[in-house]
């Protein structure tokens, strides 16, 4: 998978924990109505947020497979469609326009109301694809140096 975008849902990337992108690649935005999919995506990263708040975990990261499935899934379903001649017209939606760029469609093709639905069944699947956890509790000492670096000296 290395040289290509890569996103879960076109929200988040792997290794990079309550880091959320709207209308990252893999995201639909800019093949439907980007005002509707922003809207999905948003409403969906704030019921992830509740989620983590209201099971009192502060961390969440998507996990690197869901994210390699994902950005495979978007590239089947752009395979399935015209879209898959776009690297052909020398587009930004594939990056064939950047000479030395790696050629590979990022937006997801399915469309809103398929997005929509897979956005309810990670949903309903207990926010499938990602990790919700609590962040190592630091001990006393360690909190105590690191407030110590950040207080000016006099």
């Amino acid at each position: 998978m290395g040289g290509r975008p890569k996103t879960y849902l076109g929200m988040q990337l792997s290794d990079f924990p309550n880091l959320f992108i709207i209308t990252g690649p893999g995201g639909p935005s800019v093949l439907a109505n980007v005002i509707t999919t922003t809207e999905q995506s948003i409403d969906f990263v704030t019921n992830l947020i509740e989620h983590a708040e209201q099971t009192g975990r502060a961390v969440i990261e998507t996990d690197a497979r869901a994210e390699a499935e994902w950005m495979d899934h978007v590239a089947d379903v752009a395979q399935e469609s015209l879209y898959r001649y776009a690297a052909n017209a020398n587009s930004w939606y594939t990056g064939s326009n950047v000479p030395g760029k790696k050629v590979v469609f990022m937006p997801y093709a399915g469309g809103v109301g398929k997005f929509e639905s897979i956005l309810e069944d990670v949903t309903a699947d207990g926010f499938r694809g990602f990790r919700v956890t609590v962040p190592p509790v630091r001990p006393r000492s360690e909190k105590i140096a690191l407030m110590d670096r950040a207080t000016p000296t006099p």
